[in-house]
């Protein structure tokens, strides 16, 4: 049986968007000057009856307009109030949608009839990743036709003045699909650019000839993000996370391209922030709303641009190229090498320029001198304090080059500062499971005995630097670091490995007496074990580094034996 191949513009070509709404407020209630609406109203039409959305409206207590944030939370997540009241204090109304269904453990969900129940996110099965009859056939179709009903919901409302939407990873590519309204004024799709026809595939490096069957031809025809992009119609804000599993910021400048270059739009990464988006990608947020939603003046650079080569001299370098209408303040330069798969790379900050005049800056790319891949990216911060970046640059390493630098038994010491290391787990800090906007759970260094310092984190501590070809271990090395307690307990230091495609975490604990001094060990690989208690053969295939305890450490020279 044949099936057809929809494209955005057929897909959504004759859907119908305006029938009553029939809102039904559920619950109302006031918490410190802000007021918030729990509600239901109509969505579609299916055979079998009509879906039944349920959201919350929340705005501030005082005021009679606001412009206001749809937001879609990753599929299955709740509602983030922390998230929610975090712009309502910034004088906007959010309308937080649920478009996960029925979902176990929640009293309230929107409501979809039984012919469209592969909607509800825990019965979705292949309706999320494939399209065996025709895109209108997927939970994608349906999420969305939550989304636009939504908008529809704000726009009969007296008190929103403009509407911008913010999606997180799966929400963020819904939030795609909703630009191509003409209602929405501004969207921010965070660590979500499409590809998803590509997961799995890295776009760099050795990667199997493409034969696409009728079903992924589906897919990628109607629900990919980068397909819906050259549609959008709306200012575009995507923020990046380089280090989220569930994202490849690889692809996303890609999709940044395919946007039709009339709309205002802008790319930031952030960098060692574990999956989430820090402090500079939030600034960014805050400047890009109130720019598109509130009308303030703001300067909103185009992204650098970046490129790779060995110079004359023997060199090799990242030229990048600033944005000539804007004043730079900073401009940084990042370096990873010989890792295809984009989250498990360790950026390290290149400081040494070669070459700058007011249009462009020169870096030296000291990338490891046996190499085969570079990576590089670039973050400029403008006067006005947006902060933007270049795509990722990659080029293969083909002859010798002058500045190359030798191999590293070193992973870390505290003259690195802080800068290849990561929260190790802030889950419950991070708002809308997706910001980290407290600068306190963040890597610091802290001074320990005999006024050594070393790095440390209320949420413990990961780093990818082992990853990088500069520093890999030999199939033999030892592990070696110092710690610096203050209370005595277990330190537990867990090292994922990858094993043939398969991830694997083993594990290693040990006690530390919490004397305020210095503690040194020396670990062998068969000392880490899996949760199954399968020993680690070797550290050589291992990708990432992580350090926790219930109590304050820091640690210092990290390095192989």
């Amino acid at each position: 049986m044949a099936y057809s191949i929809l494209t955005p513009l057929s897909l959504w070509k004759n859907f119908d968007d305006k029938q009553a709404l029939n809102e039904f407020i559920v619950k109302r209630e006031t918490i410190d000057g802000i007021s918030y609406s729990f509600l239901c109203f109509s969505g579609r039409q299916t055979k079998t009856g009509r879906v039944r959305i349920y959201a919350l409206y929340a705005c501030p207590e005082r005021g009679e307009s606001f412009p206001a944030l749809l937001y879609f939370p990753d599929a299955g997540k709740a509602f983030d109030t922390d998230f929610i009241n975090r712009f309502v204090k910034l004088g906007y109304a959010v309308l937080a949608v649920d478009y996960s269904g029925r979902t176990a453990g929640r009293e309230r969900f929107t409501v979809y009839p039984e012919d469209v129940a592969y909607a509800n996110f825990e019965e979705v099965g292949r309706r999320m990743d494939f399209v065996d009859t025709d895109a209108s056939e997927t939970a994608w179709y349906e999420w969305t036709a939550v989304g636009r009903y939504a908008v529809q919901y704000l726009k009969s409302r007296p008190d929103v003045t403009k509407i911008g939407v913010i999606g997180v990873r799966t929400g963020g590519e819904i939030a795609w699909k909703l630009m191509l309204s003409p209602d929405v004024s501004c969207g921010v799709p965070i660590c979500a650019a499409g590809w998803l026809t590509f997961r799995g595939m890295n776009k760099f490096g050795k990667t199997p000839d493409l034969v696409f069957d009728h079903e992924r031809q589906r897919f990628l025809a109607g629900i990919d993000s980068q397909v819906y992009a050259p549609f959008v119609t709306c200012p575009v804000l995507m923020l990046c996370s380089t280090n989220d599993p569930k994202f490849d910021y690889d692809r996303a400048y890609d999709t940044y391209l395919r946007i039709n270059q009339n709309v205002d739009c802008v790319i930031s990464y952030s960098v060692h922030n574990s999956s989430y988006i820090g402090m500079t990608g939030l600034n960014d947020l805050d400047m890009f709303l109130a720019k598109y939603l509130k009308g303030r003046q703001v300067f909103i650079p185009k992204p650098l641009d970046i490129s790779i080569f060995v110079d004359q001299d023997g060199d090799l370098v990242a030229e990048v190229v600033n944005d000539q209408l804007g004043e730079i303040e900073t401009i940084r330069l990042f370096l990873s090498e010989d890792c295809a798969v984009s989250f498990r790379r360790d950026w390290r900050e290149m400081k040494r320029i070669k070459v700058e005049t007011e249009e462009k800056i020169v870096f030296y790319l000291d990338a490891y001198e046996k190499c085969k891949t570079v990576f590089a990216f670039a973050q400029a911060e403008y006067s006005s304090g947006f902060e933007s970046s270049s795509k990722v640059a990659y080029a293969p390493i083909e002859k010798p080059f002058r500045n190359g630098v030798s191999h590293s038994r070193i992973i870390y010491r505290e003259d690195q500062g802080t800068e290849c290391f990561s929260s190790y787990d802030v889950s419950d800090k991070a708002i809308g499971d997706c910001i980290l906007d407290d600068e306190k759970h963040r890597p610091v260094l802290i001074e320990g005995y005999k006024g050594i310092k070393g790095i440390a984190c209320d949420r413990g501590l990961q780093t990818f630097r082992i990853n990088n070809s500069v520093c890999r271990p030999t199939e033999d090395a030892l592990l070696q670091v110092d710690f610096c307690s203050w209370e005595s307990g277990y330190i537990t230091i867990c090292i994922e490995a990858d094993l043939g495609g398969t991830t694997n975490k083993f594990y290693r604990s040990f006690w530390v007496n919490g004397s305020h001094g210095w503690e040194n060990a020396v670990l062998q690989a068969s000392e880490f074990k899996t949760e199954s208690a399968q020993p680690m053969k070797s550290f050589a295939d291992a990708i990432s580094v992580s350090f926790f305890a219930e109590f304050k450490f820091c640690l210092n020279n990290l390095l192989w034996l």
